[in-house]
């Protein structure tokens, strides 16, 4: 993948995981002899293998290749839109989909119809009645009438979040016939690294639906607000923010994620530890690495070079035995052993999922696929088997 095709991609799916939600029908993607097809949960095809290339279902449909061209079916297995479009990414909740039509984005409805015409280099879903768009560099907003009502001005933009901001990135150079002044200037991350161009400076910060900045850019990082606070780096440190730009934690921390369930995961002198919303710590830092609490009130954390999983109080109820772990999922943690065999545990630490698999994803709405001598399948949260291994990959 080119850095650019991977860009590009980040990009896009950036945007999909802003709204997307798998369909409560379980339908796996399986891939077999190089093409792709889709299966129930009891083991019959919904779609035999068929087709060059696939993707999950999201919101009703998936996307689906044949002879170079992308369309997408329905859960029955209806072709819903033709093989007719370069790239059909997944539908989103207003029921479009984003497309591409000789290099440039557009969208398209439930019936494979364009929308809003395929003319930007870059598009995403649509969130709170805004989609982000890139044209020629810049990035800004239009509404679902395809009408830019935020101007192209951006060499970055997230989408909004339900507090009607949106993080922005902003690039300057230095005017050099006025070394007082500073004009914007698009960085191309891909081009600049190619050419070897430097810019003086880029900057985060925050505008409401409006376009206007109601914080204004100056962090050299930001995250987007979570539990109502933003993470910001400023002069190599991080801290938090409010929605009127005010420090509520100040710059400190040597990285620090968004709040989830008041509590935040920062690190210090290369260890990570878990703050509340005043910045005080609730567990030390001590860790190699973090991740956030499951719903059962346990996280999955890395000491001394090995996984286990730890209580709020910063407590191991399951000792750091594990070359590599996953967090809990459907009330199953996966873990991988000193054996390098995957296993899955409860929270007590008890194998409820034997050891005897290469890898293991995460188990969703009951199902995980598996990896076992190089071949994937499907288990439940018994461990029954439900899909033989026999695919050369499964999606889900």
């Amino acid at each position: 993948m080119t850095p650019k095709r991977f860009i590009l991609f980040v990009f896009l799916l950036a945007g999909i995981a802003a709204w997307a939600q798998q369909d409560d029908k379980v339908i796996f993607a399986v891939k077999l002899n190089n093409k792709w097809g889709y299966m129930k949960p009891n083991g019959e095809y919904l779609v035999a293998p068929k087709y060059d290339d696939a993707e999950r279902f999201y919101n009703g449909f998936a996307s689906v290749k044949l002879s170079n061209k992308w369309g997408a079916i329905d859960t029955t297995g209806r072709l819903a839109v033709k093989f007719q479009y370069d790239w059909v990414l997944s539908f989103g909740p207003y029921g479009w989909a984003q497309v591409c039509i000789r290099e440039k984005f557009g969208y398209i409805d439930k019936t494979g119809n364009l929308v809003i015409p395929a003319k930007y280099d870059l598009n995403s879903v649509f969130k709170y009645g805004f989609a982000r768009v890139n044209v020629g560099g810049k990035y800004g907003y239009i509404d679902t009438t395809g009408k830019i009502i935020i101007a192209l001005q951006f060499c970055n933009a997230d989408l909004f979040q339900e507090n009607g901001l949106a993080r922005v990135k902003v690039c300057y150079e230095i005017d050099r016939k006025n070394t007082s002044k500073y004009e914007y200037n698009y960085v191309d991350e891909d081009i600049t690294e190619e050419s070897g161009e430097q810019y003086d400076s880029t900057k985060y910060g925050f505008i409401n639906r409006m376009g206007k900045y109601v914080i204004n850019p100056q962090f050299d990082d930001a995250w987007c607000f979570s539990d109502g606070l933003a993470s910001v780096e400023i002069n190599n440190k991080w801290g938090y923010i409010d929605t009127t730009g005010n420090y509520i934690i100040k710059p400190q921390f040597d990285a620090a994620w968004s709040f989830i369930n008041g509590l935040a995961i920062v690190k210090i002198n290369d260890k990570w530890g878990f703050i509340d919303l005043t910045g005080k710590f609730v567990i030390e830092p001590k860790f190699q690495a973090a991740n956030v609490f499951s719903e059962n009130g346990l996280a999955c954390v890395k000491y001394h070079n090995n996984w286990g999983f730890i209580d709020k109080t910063g407590r191991f109820v399951i000792e750091p035995i594990y070359i590599d772990a996953y967090d809990f999922s459907d009330g199953i943690a996966l873990v991988k052993n000193d054996k390098y065999k995957w296993e899955g545990i409860d929270k007590n630490g008890n194998i409820v999922i034997e050891p005897i698999y290469d890898h293991i994803w995460s188990f969703r709405k009951g199902y995980a696929p598996f990896l076992l001598n190089n071949k994937w399948g499907v288990i439940d949260t018994t461990g029954r088997i439900i899909i033989e291994p026999k695919y050369d990959r499964i999606e889900w």
